[in-house]
This record gives C-alpha cells, sequence and structure tokens, in this order.
C-alpha cells in the first residue's frame, strides 16, 4: 500500500489566506569565490526563475528555499506599497548574508496581470523586508510573449514583493551607483 498525504480544510478562502502557493528547494551547492552558485526554478508556478550568489568566503553545505505567497505573509508586519503581483521568501541554509558578495533574483510578471491593473513594465519594483520595505533597482530583463521578465540585486535574503506603481518608475536598464537600493536622486 502506498502512503497518500491528503490536506483538509482548503475552500474557506479570506482570513487566513497566508497559504503558501508553492515552494521550491533546491538541491545543496558548495559555493566558491568568483564562481556564483545559480538555482534554477523551472517551474512556470512561482515567478522567481533565478537566484544567483556569489559569497565573500568558501561555503559548503548550501541550500536556497523559495517560497511564493498567494497573500502578505505573516513574517512580515506590513504590506509593500503599492499594487502587489506576488509576495515570496527566499531562505538560504548554511550561508548568512554577511557572506554574500553578491546576489541577484530573476523573476517574471505576467503580462495580462500587468494590463489589467492599468501597469507598464516600467512601473514594476521588487521590494525587500528587512525591517522595513526597501525598493530595490529593478532591471527589465526581456520581454516574452505572456510575461516580462526582470533582474534585482539584493543584499540579502528575506521577504520579498514584487510591486507595481504608477509614476515610481524605478525599473531601468542602467545601473545608478550599484548597490541595488534606491536611493535619492537615483531615477
Amino acid at each position: 500500500s502506498s502512503a497518500t498525504t491528503t490536506s483538509s480544510g482548503g475552500g474557506g478562502g479570506g482570513g487566513g489566506s497566508n497559504a503558501t502557493n508553492t515552494t521550491k528547494t533546491s538541491t545543496t551547492f558548495t559555493i566558491n569565490p568568483g564562481t556564483p552558485a545559480v538555482y534554477k526554478i523551472k517551474d512556470s508556478s512561482t515567478s522567481v526563475s533565478e537566484v544567483s550568489v556569489d559569497v565573500i568566503n568558501k561555503v559548503t553545505g548550501v541550500k536556497f528555499s523559495v517560497a511564493q505567497f498567494n497573500a502578505q505573509p505573516s513574517t512580515v508586519s506590513k504590506a509593500a506599497s503599492g499594487t502587489i503581483f506576488k509576495y515570496f521568501d527566499i531562505s538560504v541554509s548554511n550561508l548568512s548574508n554577511s557572506n554574500i558578495r553578491s546576489a541577484k533574483i530573476m523573476f517574471s510578471v505576467t503580462k495580462s496581470w500587468v494590463s489589467q491593473n492599468g501597469f507598464s513594465s516600467g512601473d514594476i519594483v521588487l521590494q525587500r523586508f528587512s525591517g522595513d520595505w526597501q525598493k530595490l533597482a529593478t532591471y527589465l530583463l526581456k520581454e516574452t510573449a505572456s510575461s516580462f521578465e526582470f533582474e534585482v540585486t539584493t543584499p540579502g535574503f528575506s521577504t520579498f514583493a514584487i510591486t507595481a506603481d504608477k509614476g515610481k518608475n524605478e525599473t531601468t536598464s542602467a545601473i545608478a551607483c550599484g548597490n541595488g537600493i534606491i536611493e535619492s536622486g537615483e531615477q
């Protein structure tokens, strides 16, 4: 006989919708300085398609876990600004944010969501929660038939929100100062 796990109590909707949409966990990486680890997610059920990390010191046993949420996760105390497309959380085992030389996230937003909400690709901004929401410089990489694909450099991993905000156009195709955080005068 085979073991089957079923989940009961679904269908209520509303209230406690912190339900995780999807969680993807990588295999284990050994990361050497100068050779970034690249975790590719080939699953259309998550907006995140790739996470890459370069380290300061060699590290072994690193695993990435990407969880996407249907609503604001309980790990953040307030909603991100703008119109929310998706929230997701990236956690990394055996790697501290202080050992990250550089980290990038690639994600996509469906064209149908962008147009239904009256936005353009230039209105998309990824925000990171670290005590408060911080807007990250969001770069449009390419456009496919059904989505826009973006890349962000992040100072570390935590909870993120893919947002859209008219007139807050911080999506760009040129790097400002390179720290990945939008600062005054860097639009």
